[in-house]
C-alpha cells in the first residue's frame, strides 16, 4: 500500500509539473510577444541599389539597435500603395513621380548631389549637373508612435550631407 501511495505522489508531482512547465512556457511566449519590436520595412525603387544607402543602414543600426530593419524594392506606384496600405513605413522615391497628400506623410528631398565621376573627368560642371542631379524623396506616415521612422530618414539625411560635403572637397 505504502508503494501505491508513493507511486500516486510521484505521478501527482510530474502532473502539476509539467502542467507548471506549459503554462510558464506560454506566458513566457506572451511576454516575448509583447516586447518584440516590429520591423522597420523601407521600400525603394527597382533602379536604386541597397548600396546607396549602407551607410544610413548602419547609422540607424547604431542608433536602433533593437529595431530590425526590411528593404524591399518595387515599382513607384507599388510602393506608394504600400505606404498608403500601412505595409511600408518609410518609401524612397524620384522626385518625378506622384505623392500621396502632405496632410498624412511627411516628405523631404533627401538627395541631389553631383555624382562623383563628373568631377574626376572633368567635363563641364552645367552638363554633369544636370544628367547627374537626381532628387530622391522619402515619404512616410505621419506617425508619433513610430519615431524609428523618422530616425531612418534623419540617417539618410545626414548620410546624404557627409556625400555631398565628401563630393565638393573632391572638387
Amino acid at each position: 500500500m505504502k508503494n501505491m501511495v508513493l507511486i500516486a505522489a510521484a505521478l501527482m508531482v510530474l502532473v502539476v509539473g509539467f502542467l507548471a512547465i506549459t503554462m510558464l512556457g506560454r506566458v513566457l511566449a506572451r511576454q516575448r510577444e509583447r516586447n518584440a519590436v516590429e520591423p522597420l520595412r523601407v521600400g525603394m525603387p527597382h533602379h536604386m541599389t541597397a548600396d546607396s544607402i549602407k551607410k544610413a543602414e548602419r547609422a540607424f543600426a547604431a542608433a536602433y539597435p533593437n529595431v530590425p530593419l526590411e528593404m524591399v524594392c518595387r515599382s513607384h506606384a507599388e510602393l506608394l500603395r504600400e505606404l498608403e496600405e500601412d505595409q511600408l513605413d518609410v518609401i524612397l522615391t524620384g522626385g518625378n513621380e506622384r505623392f500621396p497628400s502632405a496632410e498624412e506623410f511627411h516628405i523631404r528631398s533627401i538627395s541631389g548631389n553631383r555624382a562623383p565621376e563628373s568631377a574626376e573627368t572633368g567635363r563641364d560642371a552645367r552638363e554633369s549637373n544636370t544628367k547627374a542631379h537626381t532628387v530622391q524623396y522619402a515619404l512616410w506616415r505621419r506617425n508619433p508612435r513610430r519615431c524609428a521612422a523618422d530616425g531612418f530618414v534623419d540617417c539618410l539625411t545626414a548620410a546624404e550631407a557627409e556625400d555631398s560635403a565628401r563630393q565638393k572637397t573632391m572638387i
